[in-house]
């Protein structure tokens, strides 16, 4: 849980450029061979919540092909996507 908040708190950084370069790495760390399993746990936790792009649509277009809206939402947002049953995470 600690590494979440670690990540979840380097993403809702002001810095726009620094914003979409994590974005960037962690796509790429999601849809490579080493790193799929990470994309479960990006869209478990949250971590992209309090991503604030502004009126970048692109960017939400690009996080959309990549993550499910989970990724995104709220805990009681996750919750009540998953009617109360939270998906299980791969080993």
């Amino acid at each position: 849980m600690r590494y979440a908040n670690i990540a979840r708190g380097l993403l809702s950084a002001d810095f726009l450029l620094l914003l979409l370069l994590l974005l960037l790495l962690l796509m790429i760390n999601c849809v490579s061979k080493p790193g799929l399993g990470f994309a479960p746990y990006v869209e478990y936790f949250g971590l992209l919540k309090h991503v604030r792009v502004g009126t970048e649509d692109n960017v939400d277009e690009m996080l959309a092909k990549f993550f499910q809206p989970f990724a995104r939402m709220d805990h009681q947002s996750r919750l009540a996507a998953w009617n109360g049953n939270p998906p299980t995470l791969p080993a």
